[in-house]
């Protein structure tokens, strides 16, 4: 099991690894890297010999770091410095692996297998440092592997090679890898469900895959309209989630809400902002009906589920899905940045904010940033997070100001959660020196660095957690999701309210 872990999440990793890198590979920087791997270098001075971005490119260089192919040294303000570990100069003996890493990004495995081939073709063979290129390898290939293993959990474990996809160089890579068996026929099968059990997981990087294809721009400062994320695929992909690790700790803290003899004191309304398909709307309503008194007096007191969506997409699916269900409900459009206008929609429906509980997930993060007024900053003595995030203009977003952000944000919600409070559900980063303890023991660098290049905001469970005690709220109940035992927490589900 911990070997399958480990391949698992060192292809994740590997994805946002080798897009980082063409982006680095294009502008020169890795092979400044390369001639100057025993000395620190500074990134003011890479940005500005090579033209790119200051934002982007310290995101791009938390990336490796992450990865322990770079130490940082935070130099104060914007900038810091930044060596080359040994590790780090046996990656960059590879570096020429990664031109054009963006051709693997597709959906067509045809493509995939044609790109890598290229690659592989172009290799240095006498390289003595198998272990490394090896891991190369493993980036290489990983955008591949993760179409065949989202397709084979979408055939429920079987994929007939001969049909759907004939590329020997692939069922080779299958095998050695362990996912598959491949009979003479040409039937593939995975002889053990551990492999199976951790395919899902590989449809998160296919949903960035739009955004990663964008790295290299972004570093240089070119901005297209091209949509960063498969919205369908991130949908599916969140309930999924939701499905496994939250579901029953989430329940835990709302069935108690249903299960008062006061029924009439109880919740009337569940509105849950960043819905996405509305899986945790219908799977609270399934469980409060089949194992709470209030779902033995639905009939008398009816619940009405509404979903908040920002994006169409994601509305029609909410709304589809409510509907086949069959489940009183509402879906309307809004953003959880803007906690005021929902309501001011919700009232026009004659929704009260004393009949609401509100709940979310994995949405905190995806708030819009806006720079904090100088003027209502709260304290300094905050924790430097040692990280990098950008806002929509891509500059570079400080500890201070993301905090500072971060409590605003829960203020703004304070009025409207007095009464029966927020569930929410929310995902959380490591800091670097634990990323890199972690290893591939799980994908926190995919997951930092698809989230850091779309303006998403993830930060470790204590930080989140100061934010929201100084922003005047509450903690009613609070449970965490450990991906890594002994590690920080990768998931908080925290019920919230107003003092």
């Amino acid at each position: 099991m911990q070997i399958v872990n480990h391949r698992v999440f060192a292809h994740l990793n590997g994805i946002a690894i080798g897009s980082v890198a063409q982006g680095l590979l294009e502008t020169g920087v890795l092979d400044r890297l390369f001639k100057d791997y025993q000395k620190k270098i500074y990134l003011d001075g890479l940005v500005a010999n090579h033209c790119i971005t200051l934002g982007y490119t310290r995101l791009a260089m938390e990336t490796l770091c992450l990865a322990g192919l770079l130490d940082i040294q935070d130099e104060g303000g914007a900038s810091f410095s930044m060596q080359v570990t040994p590790k780090g100069k046996a990656w960059l003996n590879h570096r020429r692996l990664y031109r054009q890493y963006n051709e693997l990004l597709t959906t067509s495995l045809e493509s995939n297998a044609h790109a890598y081939m290229c690659r592989i073709s172009d290799d240095d063979k006498s390289t003595p440092d198998d272990n490394t290129l090896t891991l190369v390898h493993m980036h290489l290939y990983a955008p591949s592997i993760c179409l065949i293993m989202l397709r084979l959990v979408e055939q429920g474990g079987q994929l007939d090679m001969v049909k759907d996809w004939n590329s020997l160089i692939w069922q080779d890579i299958l095998r050695r890898e362990g996912w598959v068996s491949i009979s003479n026929s040409g039937k593939v099968s995975i002889p053990n469900k551990v492999g199976l059990l951790f395919a899902p997981l590989y449809a998160y990087p296919i949903s960035y895959f739009p955004l990663l294809r964008q790295i290299p721009d972004l570093l240089t400062g070119k901005k297209t309209n091209t949509p960063t994320i498969d919205r369908e695929l991130d949908i599916n992909f969140s309930g999924k989630v939701f499905r496994g690790p939250c579901r029953d700790l989430f329940l835990n803290q709302l069935l108690p809400l249903f299960n008062t003899e006061d029924i009439a004191g109880q919740p009337n309304v569940i509105v849950d902002t960043g819905c996405g398909d509305a899986t945790v709307l219908i799977e609270a309503y399934q469980a409060i009906r089949k194992e709470t008194i209030r779902g033995q007096h639905l009939h008398d007191y009816p619940l009405l589920l509404v979903g908040v969506e920002y994006e169409v997409a994601a509305i029609n699916v909410a709304k589809q899905k409510l509907q086949q269900e069959g489940l009183r409900h509402l879906v309307i459009f809004g953003d959880i940045s803007k906690p005021a206008d929902i309501h001011e929609t919700l009232n026009k429906y004659n929704i009260h904010v004393w009949d609401i509980l509100h709940i979310s997930k994995s949405v905190v993060h995806n708030r819009v940033f806006t720079h904090p007024n100088p003027e209502n900053a709260y304290p300094n003595n905050i924790p430097n997070l040692n990280m990098s995030y950008v806002d929509v203009d891509g500059q570079s977003v400080s500890s201070h100001s993301l905090f500072n952000n971060l409590v605003s944000f829960f203020r703004l919600w304070s009025p409207w959660i007095s009464h029966h409070g927020m569930i929410v559900i929310e995902s959380h980063c490591w800091s670097p020196m634990v990323s890199q303890i972690a290893n591939d023991s799980y994908p926190m660098n995919l997951v930092k660095t698809t989230h850091n290049f779309s303006t998403q905001y993830l930060v470790p469970a204590e930080f989140y957690e100061g934010a929201i005690a100084l922003s005047g709220l509450v903690t009613i109940k609070t449970n965490s999701i450990f991906a890594v035992p002994g590690l920080p927490p990768t998931m908080t589900i925290k019920h919230l309210k107003n003092r």
